[in-house]
Order: C-alpha cells, then sequence, then structure tokens
C-alpha cells in the first residue's frame, strides 16, 4: 500500500483511523513523505486540543531522544530566547544557558544532563516569546519522525490526518 492510499485512509475526519495500524501507516508515511509534509502534520499534533500541551510534548521527545538529538532540539527552543527568559534556570539547563548565551551550540554531553522537566519550562517560555518556536521544533522533529512515535497514537493520527488534508485539497 502505498503513501497516498494509506493517507486516504485519515482523510475524513468523520471516519475513525484504523488503530491496529496506526503506528506502522505512521512509520510508512514517514518514509514517503517529504519533510514539509512531516512538519506540517507535527505542527498539528503539536497545535491540538487532543494531545498534551506543546512543552509537554516536547519534554518527552526529549526524553525518548538521544544526546544529539537532545543538543538539536534545545538549539532550536534557546534560539530566539531573551537572556532572562530563564532567570535563575537550575540543573543541567543553567551552564547550557550559559554557554548558549555565549554563542556556543549545545553539545550532546551537556544536553544529556538536563532534565525534561527543564526542557518543559524552556518549551513553555520559547513558546511565549517566540510563536514560531513550534514550527522551529516541528521542522527539526520531521527529520526524526520516529521518535515522533513515542507521543502515541493520537497525535500520530493527528499528524496523519493533517497530512492527507493537505494532499487532498
Amino acid at each position: 500500500m502505498g503513501m497516498m492510499d494509506i493517507l486516504g485512509r485519515y482523510a475524513d475526519a468523520r471516519r475513525p483511523p484504523p488503530q491496529p495500524e496506526i503506528e506502522h501507516d505512521f512509520g510508512e508515511v514517514a518514509t514517503e513523505a517529504g519533510p514539509d509534509a512531516m512538519q506540517d502534520g507535527i505542527a498539528e499534533a503539536f497545535r491540538s486540543d487532543d494531545t498534551p500541551p506543546f512543552e509537554e510534548m516536547v519534554a518527552q521527545l526529549f526524553e525518548n531522544s538521544e544526546p544529539h538529538v537532545r543538543a538539536g532540539l534545545l538549539d532550536n527552543l534557546l534560539a530566539g530566547l531573551k537572556p532572562t527568559a530563564l532567570g535563575a534556570a537550575g540543573g543541567g539547563l543553567t551552564e547550557v544557558w550559559r554557554r548558549y548565551a555565549a554563542g556556543a551550540r549545545v553539545s550532546p554531553e551537556r544536553a544529556a544532563n538536563v532534565d525534561p522537566a527543564e526542557v518543559q519550562e524552556v518549551a513553555r517560555q520559547a513558546r511565549k516569546q517566540n510563536p514560531g518556536v513550534l514550527e522551529r521544533v516541528s521542522r527539526f522533529y520531521a527529520r526524526h519522525p520516529e521518535l515522533v512515535r513515542s507521543l502515541g497514537n493520537v497525535a500520530m493520527t493527528i499528524a496523519l490526518s493533517r497530512m492527507a488534508r493537505r494532499t487532498h485539497h
């Protein structure tokens, strides 16, 4: 079954998605779809009222990511934040923020020491200050769709439905 056939099953919001196949369908579409389509679908899942808030989902993705992916996510979240945004951030994020503010990219070693709860707060602050951060993070995870699976069936279904609507209109 090709990508268009799979997406056709998700195009009608009134029809329930095929539950046992969601994860498989997402994997198949992620392999064939371009990053723009994936980004659009992931962003829709981040925005949805049917999924947890953006910052909770980002913290979950961070927790399930390898150190190099964690570093990339932090780079995307910290970009555009004002130096005062994190105030007296504690834990592993303090050193990451200090070095980032001085112009250094986040290293995988430093990202490995950051607590997901800290990432959740950074994501909350980033979204308040820079609404475009949702698209930045979506673009980032469009290159790592295998991690999006960790968000569960609802998020994957929303992403697939958005991609289906995009391709069928």
